[in-house]
């Protein structure tokens, strides 16, 4: 079945597109999975070939053209969660008789150390190609966040991003979440093909 979204956002074909010196991007967690992906054998939940091919295309040629790229500390949030998601779904490929998270957390020292250590590597190659936006979670956001949730269609880690960006100018985000084409006043930079023929049926792609 193929979502349906009503796209408020413009959005842009990263395949089509030059990074410019005077772009600012946020970066979502999952363009920065992809661009410092790590390969695990026989892993059930891998990315697509695109995903690992136009993202880390794209943020090279961003960095080259002296764009500059965002992040924030729930990018470490999310992003960790989804390394120890992952290597425990490979984990419990090769041992299907355990089958709980909590398991591979606290009864794997080895399998532990390799979550942190990939990590720890990942987060320091982000942040060497990117700025920090600073954000605070407190009821003011919250309550901003509670003000706007009925008329978007994004999850709460992706909201408090679209409040970030808000709050330090940034119109710009590199996302292969289709998601954000709901959230309007921004520009959605993607190769997600389900977000970009969405756009380009009605009238919100946009060629630079």
């Amino acid at each position: 079945m193929v979502n349906q979204f009503f796209v408020k956002a413009d959005v842009v074909d990263i395949t089509n597109d030059s990074p410019q010196a005077a772009d600012q991007f946020f970066v979502d967690t999952n363009a920065w999975e992809f661009l410092t992906y790590i390969p695990v054998s026989l892993s059930p939940i891998t990315p697509k070939p695109y995903q690992v091919r136009d993202y880390p295309n794209y943020i090279k040629h961003a960095l080259k053209s002296r764009s500059r790229l965002y992040r924030c500390g729930l990018s470490f949030s999310e992003l960790s969660s989804l390394i120890e998601f992952k290597r425990c779904a490979n984990f419990l490929h090769k041992v299907p008789d355990k089958r709980e998270l909590k398991y591979f957390r606290h009864n794997n020292p080895i399998e532990r150390a390799g979550v942190v250590a990939e990590i720890q590597s990942r987060w320091l190659d982000i942040t060497q190609f990117s700025e920090d936006l600073s954000l605070t979670i407190d009821d003011v956001l919250i309550n901003r966040s509670l003000n706007l949730i009925g008329n978007v269609q994004v999850d709460m880690y992706d909201l408090f991003y679209v409040e970030a960006m808000a709050l330090a100018g940034l119109t710009q985000i590199i996302t292969d979440d289709a998601d954000f084409v709901t959230i309007p006043g921004i520009t959605v930079f993607t190769s997600n093909r389900n977000a970009i023929e969405l756009a380009r049926s009605q009238g919100k792609l946009l060629k630079r």
